[in-house]
C-alpha cells in the first residue's frame, strides 16, 4: 500500500511540477524518501491512534501492536532503505498531460470499471 499511496502522491507532484506550482510535501518523487515518510506515519499517526484505541479493544490489542511493532521495523530496515530509497519510483519519461493517469487510475483502479477486485492485492 504504502508504493500506491506513493505513486499517487508523485502523480500529484508530477501535474503541479507540469504546471510550474510548488510541489506538495511527500509528492516529489526525486526527494521523497519512502521509508522515512512511513516511519513517520507509523511514529507519529498510527501509534498514537492505536494507543487510544487500544482501551477500547483490548482483545486485539496485543496482535496489533505487535503487527505495528513489525511494521516499524521493516520500515527502519536496510531492505526497505535499499528498495524504497529517495527516487525509487523513477520520473515519468514524458512529462505531459497525457502521462497522468487520473488518481484512481494511479492506486490500481481502472476508470473503466472492469477490474473486478477494484485493483487490491490478492489475500
Amino acid at each position: 500500500w504504502a508504493e500506491r499511496v506513493h505513486m499517487e502522491f508523485f502523480a500529484q507532484g508530477d501535474r503541479e511540477a507540469l504546471l510550474q506550482l510548488p510541489i506538495s510535501p511527500l509528492c516529489d518523487r526525486t526527494t521523497t524518501d519512502v521509508t522515512s515518510s512511513q516511519i513517520g506515519f507509523i511514529e507519529f499517526i498510527v501509534a498514537p491512534i492505536w494507543q487510544a484505541i487500544s482501551v477500547l479493544i483490548p482483545d486485539l490489542s496485543d496482535e496489533v501492536t505487535t503487527n505495528l511493532q513489525e511494521n516499524l521495523r521493516f520500515w527502519k530496515s536496510d531492505a526497505a532503505k535499499k528498495f524504497f530509497g529517495k527516487g525509487f519510483l523513477s520520473r515519468p519519461a514524458a512529462a505531459s498531460p497525457a502521462s497522468f493517469p487520473a488518481a484512481h487510475a494511479v492506486v490500481g483502479r481502472s476508470s473503466s470499471g472492469d477490474d473486478p477486485d477494484g485493483g487490491l492485492p490478492e489475500m
